[in-house]
């Protein structure tokens, strides 16, 4: 009876009459949440014109509570696969006001706890294809991850007479035996495990792939990127980049003998192809590889940050590269759900003449800076009347860390210039890090030396000054040498220490 009375009110109610009237009255058990999936995922196909702030929590707390059924059907998945697509063509901004009270997160949350329960095929798969939503879960033994890799792949459905529609489908490769770049150039997207993954796993164990793309990325909202996206200056100019989500949204989870997988000894294996998870995307929104370059990020959803309501962090992730035709590389140590915020903003953005003339500008005033540097080190050290003083020797120290410092930022700006970015490999990386943290720290040291010795000078004129300044150069050196040194070293030791990085290639 109340099977009925669901069907007759769907087609007099409002959405929301009929989400709210489905929470509150209908209790969801084994026997019906086959019918209740269903019903839920016919009435959300209203979401694009009806949907409404109440609409998505009802229909969060409606998926959440179909998840904790733990049914196993591919019915119920696809059902609940069906209604996140409707959701996600909902109104941008009914969906980001959902985000404040963690709906949304709870809404991604039980999709995936539902995506964990289904039952494969006898080949160990479940795939499921819907407009916004593609899903494909394989499972297998632990030999399955090395190198397991899956793309989207748009394809057009001639279906329709009337409109030739453009989906998305998954495709499973092995990339120790397809070539993967020729995947890439294919894809809109494309996630690749590591080669030697499998070390990590007993031969016994039973393993499961969950993957998940969202062609749309409009469920991940952060109020921390909308409140800094909104940010004005008094001039009513942008302050900021305007960094949103501008790829799919790759999930992926790793359950082993039912418990997903959060961690594992990185170690194994050798080098880095046991330790990375290697995305490509193709953004949404075209900027130019300059733009993109300029612009992405590397991020993971983050669904324990903002007290619950979740954000994109970075931690753990980098831009590897950006391809001539737009794809963007990146690799991550973990797994969740991926993306790349760009900035899609060009209200303020520079022309290629104006960025050339910036250019210039920048050669030009190093170079300037560098040549009379360099011109008052010779003068000071070749004249011994000159280098007779102990201010002319502070001078000297100071002339040297400046050009060090100004040399380096030039290199790193030939390597990273607007026409061609160079990635560098970590020692020489490092090695441009290093120098330019050192030099910096060490012309301060300078500045502050100077400082201390102008003090007892023009202010303790007496014997307290010569008694003060005794052995003053000696100090001075190993104060302004010595103190950088060690800042730079144990910057590079807590860090590697600490399982982080002392360099980032992607700035």
């Amino acid at each position: 009876m109340a099977a009925a009375w669901i069907y007759s009110l769907q087609c007099d109610a409002t959405l929301d009459e009929f989400l709210s009237y489905l929470q509150q009255n209908i209790t969801i058990v084994p026997d019906n949440v086959e019918d209740i999936s269903m019903q839920l995922a016919n009435a959300t196909n209203l979401f694009d014109n009806s949907g409404t702030n109440t609409s998505l929590v009802l229909t969060a707390e409606i998926i959440n509570n179909i998840a904790n059924i733990n049914s196993s059907s591919p019915r119920v998945t696809g059902n609940v696969t069906v209604t996140v697509s409707n959701v996600l063509n909902g109104e941008d901004m009914v969906l980001a006001e959902s985000y404040v009270n963690g709906t949304t997160t709870m809404l991604i949350e039980a999709f995936e706890r539902q995506l964990q329960m289904v039952e494969t095929d006898s080949d160990g798969i479940y795939s499921q294809s819907s407009e916004n939503v593609i899903v494909m879960i394989n499972d297998g033994s632990p030999t399955m991850l090395d190198g397991f890799g899956i793309a989207t792949l748009e394809v057009e459905n001639d279906d329709n007479e009337d409109e030739t529609q453009t989906f998305e489908e998954f495709m499973v490769f092995d990339s120790s035996v397809q070539n993967v770049q020729q995947i890439v150039n294919q894809s809109s997207s494309l996630l690749l495990y590591p080669s030697q993954i499998s070390q990590n796993f007993l031969s016994t164990d039973s393993i499961r792939i969950a993957n998940t793309v969202y062609r749309r990325p409009n469920l991940f909202s952060s109020r921390y990127y909308d409140n800094i996206n909104n940010e004005f200056s008094k001039y009513q100019r942008r302050i900021k980049r305007r960094l949103v989500p501008n790829t799919r949204v790759i999930s992926s989870t790793l359950y082993r003998n039912g418990n997903e997988v959060l961690t594992w000894n990185r170690s194994r294996g050798s080098g880095n192809e046991n330790s990375t998870f290697q995305q490509w995307y193709l953004p949404l929104q075209e900027g130019g590889r300059r733009a993109i370059l300029e612009s992405s990020l590397c991020s993971f959803w983050n669904f324990r940050a903002d007290g619950g309501r979740g954000n994109w962090s970075t931690d753990g992730c980098r831009l590897v590269s950006a391809g001539s035709d737009g794809m963007v590389n990146c690799e991550c140590t973990h797994l969740t759900n991926f993306a790349v915020l760009m900035d899609v903003y060009d209200g303020d953005s520079l022309t290629e003449t104006q960025l050339l003339i910036l250019d210039a500008m920048t050669f030009f005033g190093c170079g300037a800076s560098i040549l009379g540097l360099l011109l008052t080190i010779l003068a000071f050290s070749t004249d011994s009347k000159l280098r007779s003083k102990r201010p002319n020797h502070i001078l000297l120290g100071l002339s040297t860390s400046l050009t060090i410092l100004y040399v380096t930022f030039l290199i790193m700006a030939l390597l990273d210039s607007e026409r061609k970015k160079v990635f560098l490999n970590d020692v020489p990386c490092t090695l441009l890090a290093a120098f330019m943290q050192f030099s910096l720290l060490s012309a301060l040291s300078w500045m502050t030396v100077e400082s201390v010795l102008m003090f007892y000078l023009f202010v303790r004129v007496f014997n307290t000054a010569a008694a003060a300044t005794r052995g003053f150069l000696l100090k001075a050196f190993a104060f302004a040498l010595g103190v950088p040194l060690l800042i730079v070293g144990a910057t590079y030791g807590i860090t590697t220490w600490a399982g982080g990085q002392y360099i980032r290639k992607d700035v």
